[in-house]
């Protein structure tokens, strides 16, 4: 071969090899679905795996904002997409959420979306008026009173718009959970690194080794500070870190609480960056980790879903205005100097047990500033609620938040409707009584909750399709019953009470019984 046809081929493979690369590692990425008024996909620059990509998107082809592909996906990771920080989800601009259908699309620069872009988005509205979540259980719905909040600007990042991010004063109590405790609060600190992040951990009197491991960690941290107090509930311990923050900006946590992706306290920063009104506290979202050690069974799938007894993210949409029944202590953040005194003002001394300690606080916030207070969920800061509940468990988490209701209503009587026992109410001061055989009505309500357990235990609770009812209506009976448990005077009429708690089972749960339940249950032995 002569020497110049050798230099042309030379020059051929060197071509080729850039055209490869430059084909091959070109940035990358997909739209996945637009669900609930957001975009999701991934975006990735495989010459640059720890580079985070830029998107941009568009409404009906008009630019609406860039926006970083940063969030985590366990699928990208496990396909080799970097380490997995590549996805995106953007909220839909207000202006989009007209009830008109919209097409969207993302794009990037340098880049190529491969198919998946553009998205056709039917009409769609910015208020999740048609939630019709049950207050006495998931405390509150979505306000479609109060007007939706700017969604793009939320996205962007402040650093890149000369905007500096408020440091935040993270706030742990913490009960006889040394070793998870420690775990939790490691994964916190991580995820904190180079931010501005303070760690108050109130020790609530435990009687294992947290005391060991958080001089240890304060020791190995400089930015963990802890304060050993005698047990007195979570709102005493909160109040003790609230006075002991020296940021403005504080963020609750509980110690069943980890943070599910790297970004999440700089998604905290960012939402308050961009709403600095200090009347305003975000919400972030709560869910369940599902790892090999941690399943989600049906009881947890269902209070967090359909029955929306916990929490309720289920019934409301992304970037909505919230009132004070959903002010939830384990991923909500806002600003200390709301409250001029936590010792007089914070959380409330009269709750020993869990539940209503945070709603009753943050209903005192609201009397004190009307509408001005208000709560945005946003699904940006992400945290996995370590908690794992069986029929048993969750029964019992019902009774002691029905006991914690009635304190909260006998502090605020006007609230009773709002946290669905205003019914029980009526019926402890209805007259009479004496005659009512409360020991029948109890033992029929005994054996409701066994009916529930052994389904669990025996019976493969979730497959059938009125497992659902019958959840909720268990559920609502024992919150009603912690209620009656709560009231404390004797001369109360208990059986009407009682009575009316089954004759709102039976109401709930009539037509499952009657169609699929009892057809089922009276052709299976029962041991």
């Amino acid at each position: 071969m002569s020497g110049w046809r050798k230099r042309e081929l030379r020059l051929l493979k060197q071509t080729l090899a850039r055209v490869y690369s430059a084909v091959l590692n070109r940035p990358e990425g997909y739209v996945d679905v637009v669900e609930n008024n957001v975009v999701k996909g991934w975006a990735f620059d495989p010459s640059a795996p720890s580079r985070t990509v830029e998107v941009e998107l568009l409404v009906d082809g008009q630019p609406a904002g860039a926006f970083a592909a940063n969030r985590f996906r366990a699928d990208l990771n496990q396909a080799g997409k970097g380490d997995g920080h590549h996805g995106f989800e953007i909220p839909v601009p207000g202006a989009a959420l007209d009830g008109k259908p919209h097409q969207i699309s993302v794009r990037m620069v340098g880049g190529r979306m491969r198919a998946g872009s553009p998205k056709r988005m039917e009409g769609a509205t910015a208020i999740a008026a048609h939630a019709q979540a049950r207050p006495h259980l998931v405390r509150g719905t979505a306000n479609p009173g109060l007007p939706p909040p700017e969604l793009a600007s939320l996205q962007v990042d402040p650093r890149r718009h000369g905007k500096a991010l408020p440091p935040i004063s993270a706030i742990l109590a913490t009960y006889n959970r040394g070793a998870f405790m420690e775990e939790t609060l490691r994964q916190h600190i991580a995820c904190a690194e180079g931010l501005e992040v303070e760690f108050l951990v109130i020790d609530d009197g435990s009687a294992d080794d947290t005391p060991q491991r958080l001089a240890a960690l304060a020791r190995e941290f400089p930015h963990v500070r802890y304060e050993r107090v005698p047990n007195g509930g979570a709102g005493q311990a909160r109040n003790i870190g609230c006075a002991m923050a020296k940021h403005d900006l504080i963020l609750f946590l509980g110690d069943d609480i980890r943070p599910a992706a790297r970004d999440y306290y700089f998604q905290h920063m960012r939402a308050h960056c961009w709403m600095p009104d200090p009347e305003v506290a975000i919400l972030g979202k709560i869910v369940w980790p599902n790892t090999v050690d941690e399943r989600v069974n049906f009881v947890m799938s269902h209070v967090q879903g359909v029955g929306q007894e916990q929490f309720g993210f289920f019934a409301i949409l992304p970037y909505t205005w919230l009132d004070w029944r959903f002010f939830h202590t384990s991923n909500v953040s806002f600003k200390k100097n709301v409250v001029a005194d936590w010792s007089k003002e914070g959380f409330s001394r009269e709750f020993p047990i869990y539940g209503y300690e945070d709603i009753e606080f943050a209903y005192r916030v609201h009397k004190k500033l009307g509408n001005k207070f208000r709560i945005l969920y946003t699904p940006g800061p992400v945290a996995t609620h370590h908690h794992n509940y069986t029929v048993q468990q969750f029964i019992d988490r019902q009774i002691r938040a029905g006991m914690m209701a009635r304190v909260f209503v006998r502090l605020h009587p006007e609230v009773a409707n709002d946290v669905g026992i205003l019914q029980i109410e009526s019926a402890l001061e209805t007259p009479g009584g004496v005659n009512e055989p409360v020991d029948e009505y109890l033992s029929m309500i005994e054996g409701i909750k066994s009916w529930a357990k052994v389904i669990d235990r025996h019976y493969n609770l979730g497959s059938q399709n009125w497992h659902h009812d019958f959840l909720s209506s268990v559920f609502e009976l024992c919150y009603l019953q912690g209620c009656i448990m709560g009231c404390g005077r004797p001369e109360a009429n208990y059986g009407a009470a009682y009575r009316f708690v089954l004759e709102r089972f039976q109401e709930r749960f009539a037509s499952a019984v009657s169609f699929e339940a009892l057809g089922r249950l009276l052709r299976i032995p029962v041991v």
